[in-house]
């Protein structure tokens, strides 16, 4: 199995990004990087472009000037600014082992705004944690203190209705959600979305 090499990926970076990154420090280089989507790849047959091989979750990035995007292995978050680092192990987290929350039912229908589905989660989870992170960087973003609960928006997977999901779901069950975060990809949006990728029921 191949080894990290920071080296190969800050080469493969500057290639994808401007004039300026070619002769621009690593830290100046990684800082003109947005966190774009999360993504399960099923199995572990993707090769970081730090040369290091057998990925399985995938972290999409994209350059704030030419919008070449790219992914990365869990391994190089550490390569990026802190604030970039602390929002992609949240995101690696969800893929990987999820979150624990509480069925509520469906958002309430607004005109332009599609339904999702809600589930209370906990005030300590990466969501919460590092929700000023996300809220700068995304808006809107999908987790708000509401009566006095910390909750959280989900589509259900692929194009699924939410009014087929929710039948197999029940109130105030408690399941342990699976989630990817993409990005809106219209440039006047910067809102981030989650969908569900594994939806397990546990015991209340």
């Amino acid at each position: 199995m191949t080894n990290r090499n920071p080296g190969k990926l800050m080469a493969h970076l500057r290639k994808l990004g401007d004039e300026v990154d070619m002769n621009s420090g690593n830290s100046d280089v990684a800082m003109k990087w947005q966190f774009r989507t999360t993504k399960d790849n099923g199995a572990a047959t993707e090769e970081c472009p730090c040369g290091k091989q057998r990925i399985r979750y995938l972290m999409f990035i994209r350059h704030k000037n030419t919008r070449n995007t790219t992914f990365v292995g869990s391994g190089c978050i550490k390569m990026f600014e802190e604030r970039l680092q602390n929002m992609m192990k949240v995101a690696h987290a969800l893929i990987v082992r999820g979150v624990r929350g509480t069925f509520l039912g469906l958002t309430d229908e607004v005109e332009g705004s599609p339904t999702k589905l809600e589930f209370k989660i906990s005030a300590h989870h990466g969501l919460v944690q590092n929700i000023d992170d996300f809220r700068e960087c995304f808006n809107p973003f999908p987790v708000a203190h509401l009566d006095n609960k910390w909750i959280c928006q989900v589509f259900p997977p692929g194009r699924e209705s939410v009014y087929d999901y929710i039948e197999q779901l029940n109130i105030e069950q408690q399941y342990n959600l699976k989630l990817e975060l993409s990005r809106s990809d219209q440039d006047d949006q910067t809102g981030i979305s989650l969908y569900i990728t594994e939806c397990e029921e546990l015991p209340n």
